[in-house]
């Protein structure tokens, strides 16, 4: 189109001028901007919470043994006792698959389930090759360690 017949067109014909001022305009604007692609955080934030029940023990209980969280939470430590018992064993072997070379339990090693709370698995594994001697070069603990491990870390 010459710019003649622009000219002529923009002078009579309205609609044809709304719509090439409006083409000019788009022109010059910024292209859009990927802001759109954001979600925006909406809603509310929520808290929650694991509230657990657990059957009521007295401090001055018979129940009660000599350990110190019998002191510190009666409740928990009867369930604990109660729970995961004292059947626990580590299991060492000489290799990844291989046989079992030795096993060691609470009793061998000296120790009561509540005096795990605090022991992380390395030194309970370590007092298990320093017990059973011949360096194993694996100790499995048995899983009710992982258990009150789990415990401390939900109440920590």
């Amino acid at each position: 189109m010459g710019s003649s017949t622009l000219i002529t067109a923009l002078q009579t014909n309205p609609a044809f001028t709304d719509a090439y001022m409006v083409g000019i305009t788009l022109s010059f604007t910024r292209p859009p901007s990927f802001k759109f692609l954001r979600t925006p955080p909406s809603g509310y934030l929520l808290e929650s919470a694991v509230i657990s029940t657990l059957p009521f023990v007295a401090v001055d209980d018979a129940l009660i043994g000599d350990h110190p969280i019998h002191l510190a939470d009666p409740s928990v430590a009867a369930f604990i006792d109660r729970t995961l018992g004292n059947a626990w064993q580590w299991r060492a072997r000489s290799e990844p698959g291989g046989q079992i070379t030795g096993t060691a339990g609470l009793d061998d090693l000296g120790l009561t389930v509540l005096d795990t709370l605090e022991l992380s698995d390395e030194f309970l594994n370590d007092l298990v090759i320093r017990k059973l001697g011949d360096g194993p070069a694996l100790v499995e603990p048995p899983r009710q360690h992982q258990l009150t491990q789990q415990l401390v870390a939900v109440n920590s």
